[in-house]
């Protein structure tokens, strides 16, 4: 995995958060990452999803996780 993007969706449209792709790193035991989202609407229930990319270009998607509006 080369790394991944961040997205997140209200009603069918993703919008992607980070403006290049987040390195993946290399570890033998495994790495925690987090991203602060300060866009987010803050009245509008919405999902977030994660896309790894793969050497090839390809990707693969996680999610959705919902959250609820304020």
């Amino acid at each position: 995995m080369l790394g991944c993007d961040v997205y997140w969706q209200a009603d069918e449209r993703r919008v992607r958060l980070n403006a290049h792709l987040i390195a993946s790193g290399i570890a033998a035991t495994g790495r925690r990452y987090s991203f602060l989202d300060r866009r987010a609407p803050a009245h509008r229930a919405i999902s977030y999803w994660i896309r790894t990319v793969d050497a090839r270009g390809a990707g693969r998607w996680y999610g959705p996780v919902p959250v609820p509006s304020a």
